[in-house]
């Protein structure tokens, strides 16, 4: 009988190691989201650089420029829209206009790693105005993507526009100078 019960006892060490060893646990594959979470730091340090966005500007005379220089080692497109909806701010890619509700700058290419929108090769700046008079403030959103889709950056500043030239009047009243008198200059009196 005892040597039954010793083989019986190696058996059930062996099962029991053998158990052990054929599942740890462990696993041969994993999926799983990856994700970066960047910090706010400085315009010196950040990957996409956005100037002279702080304060408030006068759009009466010309739309306002915000210099964005890409600081990733990526050529980049940047599209710019308002988060506003609906917005009062236009932007275009030159100071002249013309004026859309989004733009991506640069026009027909990329922006150059180390290189901002206002430097010549860049084909393009960004420029912003508004027709509202008075102070007008609203978020702006930076979209900037790289050819290859491996960078995509995306940055939100708000920005304060003023515009403080008046509007056109344009009521029909006329101004006086022009052939609308106010006069029925048909005749029509309603006697046939």
């Amino acid at each position: 009988m005892s040597k039954l019960t010793r083989r019986g006892a190696v058996a059930v060490i062996l099962a029991g190691v053998a158990g052990v060893s054929l599942n740890t646990g462990a696993f041969a594959s994993s999926k799983a989201k990856r994700g970066t979470d960047i910090g706010v730091g400085t315009q010196s340090a950040a990957l996409l650089a956005i100037k002279d966005v702080d304060g408030d500007f006068d759009v009466s005379a010309e739309p306002h420029e915000i210099v964005v220089t890409n600081q990733t080692e990526s050529q980049l497109k940047i599209t710019v829209e308002s988060q506003n909806q609906p917005s009062q701010y236009k932007f275009t890619t030159s100071r002249d206009g013309p004026f859309k509700d989004s733009i991506t700058v640069p026009e027909g290419q990329s922006l150059e790693p180390g290189t901002s929108t206002n430097d010549p090769q860049a084909s393009g700046g960004i420029f912003v105005s508004t027709d509202e008079t008075g102070p007008v403030t609203e978020t702006i959103e930076f979209n900037a993507t790289s050819k290859s889709g491996s960078v995509n950056i995306k940055a939100f500043q708000e920005i304060t526009l003023k515009n403080e030239s008046e509007k056109q009047n344009d009521n029909g009243n006329g101004n006086g100078n022009g052939n609308d008198n106010g006069n029925d200059d048909d005749n029509d009196n309603g006697n046939g």
